[in-house]
């Protein structure tokens, strides 16, 4: 029989437990990134825009996030960001912090935000004009920006990235994987297989913690969600509670 380790850390300790047979699990952490100036001003279209680098707070943020996971003993067998610098940046602090090395991060494309096309970095007060909005009301979830992507097409995207690369090997792992507000949503909502209207509804804050749980087993097969948008770490610093990049 396979042999294999399940470790449960709470404040103080961290526990090991020898798993005998096939019982595997994946615990995966969802990072969104530090705050960033549209976080602040959100009078702009974000979508990838992926030059945007963290505020002051946002870096705050991050290494708040950090020292909650050094302090709850949260350690990653591998970590994962998407390109863009903001996730990028969030990745390295918290790295740093809990002892993991920056040089082992991955980046990937397929973990970015939903593509606003040619919106990006534009005023909302320009491109949200009432026949537009009137298209995201009729469209919703199917409704893209011109040459943009819609929640549906960012919704594939991110799980069928997280399904080729960790859903399918059967090992016992944790995984960090930073990257966005709406793409995170979107991504939950393929996870509990709800209305896509309420997409929206889920509250995603900066450097907030989503993790779930995947039971890989045959006889435990499927994951739970065990808690989102976790952000008690950060309300000392503050944040903008937004869902836009």
């Amino acid at each position: 029989k396979q042999l294999n380790f399940l470790y449960i850390s709470d404040y103080t300790n961290t526990y090991k437990f020898k798993i005998m047979g096939d019982f595997m699990v994946l615990n995966l952490y969802l990072f969104r990134h530090g705050e960033t100036e549209y976080n602040v001003t959100r009078d702009r279209v974000g979508g990838q825009t992926n030059h945007l680098d963290l505020s002051e707070r946002g870096i705050k943020q991050a290494e708040a996030l950090g020292k909650r996971l050094e302090q709850e003993r949260i350690k990653f067998d591998q970590i994962y960001s998407s390109t863009a610098v903001r996730t990028k940046r969030t990745a390295g602090i918290v790295a740093q912090i809990i002892g993991y090395n920056h040089k082992q991060i991955i980046a990937v494309p397929d973990l970015l935000e939903l593509s606003q096309g040619d919106w990006e970095g534009r005023l909302r007060s320009e491109v949200h004009i009432p026949k537009i909005l009137e298209q995201m009301r009729e469209l919703h979830w199917q409704f893209k920006a011109p040459n943009g992507e819609s929640q549906k097409d960012t919704e594939e995207r991110v799980y069928e990235w997280i399904q080729r690369n960790l859903l399918d090997d059967k090992s016992s792992r944790s995984i960090g994987l930073f990257g966005h507000g709406l793409a995170t949503k979107c991504f939950l909502r393929r996870v509990m297989n709800s209305n896509p209207r309420l997409t929206y509804r889920i509250e995603i804050d900066n450097c907030s913690i989503t993790h779930l749980r995947y039971y890989q087993s045959e006889q435990h097969a499927g994951g739970s969600i065990v808690k989102v948008n976790d952000n008690a770490h950060i309300k000392a610093t503050g944040f903008s509670q937004t869902g836009y990049i």
